[in-house]
């Protein structure tokens, strides 16, 4: 019974340690550039060589975890890592393990462990900027923080309105691949514009109806008469399809021819085609009447319309001619 138990832990933990081993594999993908038995080192500086993308560089900085920083080029490799990920604790927690850094790594560490200048500005500007609750003056403004500067609690007040500055912002100011410090931008808020009785203007405009330019008008009063023009022309066609039919029926050499039976037996499609287009061109008639109307209403409207954004309509009378004439002048 005992030999069955300790068999079962046994296979328990081989279990738990493969999964723990795959697991961990997923977490630290082996760099495709070198095989997969190199070292932790040898894959954390393959990550890092691939380029400056977050992805990659997160798997350097997994590989890091288990390196020694004895190396110069891990060692630049693995801080420069961990900046890229945005990991900013992590870099600074092995900043200053990092015995002869390159250039951007010296930078990197400066900017991690030094006290950095961090340029503050606002929109609008003006903005009073407070560090841990202390004035320290109007933006735009050049704040001196130590590390961990990304932390800090500042505050930007603009009148009664007063804002925090998250810490996703000042991390932003940090360029990860170059460690150059750019500008902080807080917004404040957006200036009310009044009218003269004291009414926001932009509720007076939203709530202000459009001027209608009467192109649409124009437009359709166009339009309406192309259509009526377009149904006189049928109409006339029409009829003159009609005439020739009905010439036709009339025609009583072809009509009438003797032994052919009556009128309406020999020329019955005669008939038909000059009722048909009898139809038509009564249809393009007053097509034609009831387009041209409503392209005539069309134009009057958007001529008031005119008039009335001039002057509106007037009625001016004067002297006359003669010695008790009038003149009226009307505008409508």
């Amino acid at each position: 019974m005992r030999a069955k138990l300790s068999l079962s832990v046994a296979i328990s933990v081989l279990l738990g340690l493969v999964f723990a081993t795959s697991l961990r594999a997923q977490e630290r993908p082996p760099c495709p550039r070198v095989p997969s038995t190199a070292t932790a080192e040898e894959q954390a500086v393959c990550w890092f060589d691939l380029g400056a993308t977050v992805s990659w560089a997160r798997n350097a900085a997994a590989w890091c975890a288990d390196v020694a920083l004895d190396d110069a080029r891990v060692a630049n490799a693995c801080l420069l890592s961990h900046v890229r990920a945005g990991e900013l604790e992590a870099a600074r927690s092995i900043a200053e393990y990092v015995s002869r850094p390159d250039a951007l790594a010296a930078r990197c560490r400066e900017r991690l462990t030094g006290v950095t200048t961090l340029r503050l500005v606002t929109t609008p500007p003006g903005g009073e900027v407070f560090v841990a609750g202390a004035s320290r003056g109007r933006a735009p403004v050049e704040l001196r923080l130590p590390s961990p500067w990304w932390t800090g609690h500042i505050e930007v007040a603009f009148g009664d309105d007063r804002r925090q500055v998250s810490n996703e912002q000042l991390r932003a100011a940090l360029d990860v691949n170059s460690c150059e410090l750019t500008d902080v931008l807080v917004s404040g808020p957006s200036p009310q514009t009044s009218g003269p009785d004291g009414l926001d203007t932009r509720l007076r405009l939203s709530e202000e109806p459009a001027r209608d330019d009467h192109t649409t008008t124009r437009i359709l009063a166009w339009t309406s008469l192309g259509a009526a023009v377009v149904a006189a022309g049928t109409a006339v066609i029409a009829w003159r399809v009609r005439e020739q039919h009905a010439n036709e029926w009339n025609n009583d050499a072809s009509c009438l021819v003797p032994g052919g039976g009556t009128r309406e037996e020999q020329c019955a499609d005669a008939r038909d085609a000059a009722d048909t287009a009898q139809t038509i061109s009564t249809i393009g008639l007053v097509g034609a009447g009831l387009f041209g109307l409503g392209s005539a209403l069309l134009f009057v409207l958007a001529g008031t319309d005119d008039r009335e954004e001039v002057g509106g309509a007037g009625l001016t009378c004067g002297g006359g001619p003669g010695d008790v004439g009038l003149s009226c002048i009307g505008v409508f």
